[in-house]
């Protein structure tokens, strides 16, 4: 007889001590016998270990998440134990009295209560490595933060600024480089600059960014990553931007380009999706332009008619359809399946859950991940977890992590506490839905609120960092 304790299968059998096999007495295998007994690397430690996971939550067992442990909201930038996981938990992002009375921002720039905006995007706040966070606020600078002591380090170039003027209200993303920690990207009317930043340990300690072209676009007024989508291959090869050709008042264009090469290796134009009357700086009826993480397909989220997709070489070759992938599309994202090669787009049905569609095949069904009602809220990807995804929900305020290889269950790992407060102090509602983001390794988890304005409650944001439990 050999019993249960796998650790490299997800299978219940397999990980209960409980579960009974046979086999000769010198057998040995992947799926028994095996125990943790440490976990090597703290949470701060530059080798990334990812988190040991509580256990999943099957939905017939599922409890709403609540953010009453935390009223008001923590103090601006002072790290707590959150009372219901443990994990460590930091407010890193506030008003603009909070903001500029801790820490000044470089001479000619401003920023308001969307400092965190930047985090509403598909693209990951956190850098390959985990070290740092950034976010933009359409300012003309990023704040850089240090994840291990959630102090900031200083300001980096952003779009915004009089050297970098901002066009558009969608060249607000920052992207981080998938190889080197120390680059991050962002867009400035028909450019891709490169910035990077350069960390001494001193003492003194210091913190410097040089920025620098990476590529120019003749013949677009307008490029960007997206709006509020956007990402690069997991590979860091190539990305999908969304341009607006010089003079072209009715259609956008799709490019496929690579990063590495800093060359465009398709385009496509999308008829009917500017409003130059109504809307002359922001992109319409299109709501973001992606890679998927394999690097096999262009996607883009059309506000009105859904999810379309097409592969990346065939951008270019009009004789090729785009695939409507699916009519549904709120607040969705794009993820690798378990298998590490198949790419699926995520998304809530709200009453209906959260379900997986196959981003190859036309109008596909998709596969349950979560029947949970009120499943309205954002999902996140995690780079280096094929399969596994979090949700920020609408509903709770909680921030749940899914698996499309393991449908009915949940792991609960924070909440958001982006709740509005009523006149007695206590949480009220969650206005609008929380967006969660999640580092290449499962270890950071950033967080904020898009119901904030400069008058009332703030943009706020969060960084927490999951520790084992």
């Amino acid at each position: 007889i050999v019993r249960g304790g796998s650790y490299d299968r997800p299978n219940d059998s397999e990980l209960k001590a409980s579960g009974i096999a046979y086999g000769p007495p010198t057998v040995n295998g992947p799926n028994f016998g095996f125990r943790v007994v440490r976990l090597e690397g703290a949470p701060t430690s530059p080798d990334p270990v990812g988190f040991l996971l509580p256990t999943p939550v099957l939905q017939e067992n599922f409890v709403e998440a609540t953010a009453a442990a935390f009223s008001p909201l923590p103090a601006f930038c002072t790290p707590l134990t959150d009372p219901e996981t443990g994990y460590t938990l930091a407010r890193i992002g506030g008003t603009q009295t909070e903001m500029t009375a801790t820490f000044s921002p470089p001479s000619g720039t401003s920023w308001d209560s969307d400092h965190a905006k930047h985090w509403y995007s598909m693209m990951p706040a956190v850098n390959c490595d985990d070290t740092l966070a950034a976010s933009n606020a359409r300012k003309g600078i990023a704040t850089i933060w240090d994840t291990a002591t959630m102090t900031m380090l200083g300001f980096g170039p952003a779009v915004g600024s009089t050297t970098h003027p901002e066009t558009t209200n969608t060249q607000r993303q920052i992207l981080w480089d998938k190889n080197d920690p120390d680059k991050y990207y962002f867009c400035t009317q028909n450019r891709i600059m490169v910035v990077t930043i350069t960390r001494v340990a001193g003492p003194p300690a210091t913190f410097t960014t040089t920025v620098s072209q990476l590529a120019q676009f003749s013949g677009y007024d307008l490029v960007s990553f997206g709006d509020t989508k956007g990402d690069m291959s997991l590979d860091g090869t190539k990305t999908a931007l969304v341009g607006k050709k010089t003079g072209v008042t009715n259609a956008l264009t799709i490019l496929a380009f690579r990063m590495d090469t800093a060359t465009v290796e398709g385009t496509r134009d999308i008829p009917d999706v500017w409003n130059p009357s109504s809307h002359p700086n922001r992109w319409e009826n299109i709501g973001g332009v992606m890679v998927d993480p394999t690097g096999q397909y262009v996607v883009y989220d059309h506000y009105d008619n859904g999810i379309y997709s097409i592969p990346w070489g065939s951008l270019g070759n009009t004789s090729v359809a785009f695939t409507h992938v699916t009519s549904a599309k709120r607040h969705g994202e794009l993820v690798v399946g378990p298998d590490g090669t198949t790419p699926y787009w995520v998304r809530n049905s709200n009453m209906n859950g959260v379900r997986a569609h196959l981003i190859s095949q036309t109008d596909q069904d998709g596969t349950t991940i979560w029947t949970v009602a009120g499943s309205d809220g954002h999902m996140s990807g995690i780079d280096n977890w094929p399969g596994k995804f979090i949700f920020s929900r609408y509903k709770d305020g909680g921030i749940y992590l899914l698996d499309i290889g393991n449908p009915g269950k949940s792991w609960y790992l924070g909440n958001s506490r982006h709740y509005k407060v009523d006149s007695y102090g206590t949480p009220a509602s969650y206005g609008q839905q929380p967006k969660g983001s999640i580092s290449a390794n499962g270890r950071h988890i950033v967080y904020i609120s898009d119901n904030g304005s400069s008058s009332s409650s703030a943009a706020y944001a969060y960084l927490a960092f999951p520790e084992p439990r």
